[in-house]
């Protein structure tokens, strides 16, 4: 891979600003130390935050919910790369490329799950890929936040189409998890589509909603 490998392990309070490779960022490699794996269940949620990153807010809601892993969208922070949380919590993070402080995606790692990170890649600003090691087989997170239902379509269409392709690009065995904000109206269906939606949606749903609840069959998705 010509990507860059992170320091490992990260000290808190620093950052590791990574390339713009189109490879995976290999952070367990063979010369870093070996790859723990998962050994029980997770907690997993995810968190539009609508801001700039708040080292001290994403602290406080992981514990208080303890959380092992966290998707953050509309983070507003530029560039890519890694961060120690105070609370020894792993940030990866992915943002735009011209400095400008919208979109933005991050995901959040407990000490717990930290270290059976196999690799990850940000996709600009609005997808990130990372790589968990699990006992019995790994598991693979995407977080997305997509365009809204006004943006125009060719924003709406490339997204979408890389979404496809970084889901297309998971090992088939992997178990696939897609968190993030989809912007999505889903209505209040939620018996056609059981374990994708709840029962409390006030909205009527919107052309999003069946690009998002089509993923029920092959995802876990958290939306």
């Amino acid at each position: 891979s010509s990507g860059i490998n992170a320091e490992w392990p990260l000290r808190p309070g620093s950052i590791h600003i990574i390339s713009r490779s189109q490879d995976i960022t290999a952070v367990n490699s063979v010369q870093s130390k070996k790859c723990s794996f998962i050994k029980s269940s997770l907690k997993i949620s995810t968190w539009n935050i609508r801001g700039q990153v708040n080292h001290l807010k994403l602290k406080e809601i992981t514990i208080k919910y303890q959380l092992d892993v966290l998707g953050v969208t509309e983070t507003h922070k530029p560039g890519s790369g890694t961060e120690v949380l105070d609370s020894g919590a792993l940030m990866l993070y992915s943002g735009r490329s011209d400095g400008t402080r919208r979109q933005g995606v991050a995901l959040v790692l407990s000490k717990k799950v930290q270290d059976a990170l196999i690799s990850y890649k940000p996709y600009l600003e609005r997808l990130l890929y990372a790589r968990l090691h699990s006992r019995h087989i790994n598991i693979s997170i995407v977080v997305a936040y997509a365009p809204t239902e006004v943006a125009r379509k060719l924003e709406k269409d490339s997204f979408y189409g890389q979404l496809a392709n970084v889901l297309d690009d998971i090992p088939g065995h992997d178990i696939t998890i897609l968190i993030g904000d989809f912007n999505a109206q889903v209505g209040q269906d939620w018996e056609s589509h059981r374990g994708v939606i709840g029962k409390h949606s006030y909205h009527k749903k919107n052309n999003k909603k069946e690009k998002s609840t089509d993923c029920d069959s092959a995802l876990i998705p958290l939306l």
